[in-house]
């Protein structure tokens, strides 16, 4: 197809969208719904268009997870304990699987993270920044530990830092804290490691921090990333409307959570 003719098409089906949308807006309307109805309304329609798009992706997964130990960790690795995961309160590590493991985040990891900044595929999402913010705290980074808990991935080989995740926004009332990970090394994303250090996090923000409520946001075009995201428990729970600026672009952002009550914790293998 033309490039010509593919932004044509492109045109026509956007104008159905505005057809279609102004249409069911008009019937909410004419029928007593209220603003705030319709948003939730549409809320619901996000979410259910979310979860029938991922189901092209529920075959590979089956797969997949056929070839995970018990609980759902990666192949060959192994699942953190509890007495595990106290040490990363310190300066401890945890195995998150054969290659790798997490480690609490060190000042002087922020060189690292700072090449990460001019990667593409971070600078078009919501890591970009969320890595800005972490870059910016450097100068004030002891009291910046009261609420962020924030860990790094490294390769066991070569000790390199690939990747970044952990809580911010630490309510210690409401015992809830933001979660967040990227993979800033372009050669480790796609070999499961997000997962498995999320998987670790999880079960250290309800069990050591005493969290009762994990939430994260996520660009609500982004697929994949919330297909993991439910994959891990967390629920939809709404749309923050042209929320982010991303390119130039104000873009929509899913809000998603886990409390403590719906969390299964992985098995040890």
């Amino acid at each position: 197809m033309s490039e010509e003719s593919n932004s044509h098409k492109q045109m026509v089906r956007k104008s159905l969208f505005r057809t279609i949308s102004r249409s069911l807006i008009r019937q909410l309307c004419e029928n007593g719904f209220d603003l705030a109805e319709a948003v939730d309304l549409i809320n619901e329609m996000l979410g259910e268009v979310v979860s029938l798009g991922l189901k092209k992706y529920s075959q590979a997964d089956d797969a997949t997870r056929s070839q995970e130990p018990a609980g759902g960790g990666p192949p060959g690795g192994r699942h953190a304990a509890a007495g595990d995961l106290e040490a990363l309160k310190g300066n401890g590590k945890v195995d998150i699987d054969d290659g790798a493991y997490i480690r609490p985040l060190r000042k002087s990891d922020c060189s690292t993270l700072r090449t990460w900044q001019a990667d593409p595929e971070i600078a078009a999402s919501l890591a970009g920044s969320r890595l800005q913010q972490v870059l910016a705290s450097q100068d004030d980074w002891d009291s910046q530990r009261q609420f962020n808990d924030l860990f790094v991935i490294c390769r066991k080989d070569d000790e390199q830092v690939v990747g970044l995740l952990g809580f911010t926004a630490i309510d210690r009332e409401t015992k809830q804290a933001e979660f967040s990970k990227m993979i800033g090394e372009p050669s480790e994303r796609g070999k499961g490691r997000a997962r498995g250090a999320t998987k670790a996090l999880l079960s250290y923000g309800f069990d050591v921090l005493g969290l009762n409520r994990i939430y994260l946001h996520t660009l609500d075009g982004h697929l994949r990333n919330i297909k993991l995201n439910q994959s891990l428990g967390f629920q939809f729970e709404g749309l923050l409307q042209q929320a982010v600026l991303i390119d130039g672009k104000l873009r929509d952002v899913a809000v998603m959570a886990l409390l403590k009550s719906h969390h299964r914790p992985p098995r040890p293998a």
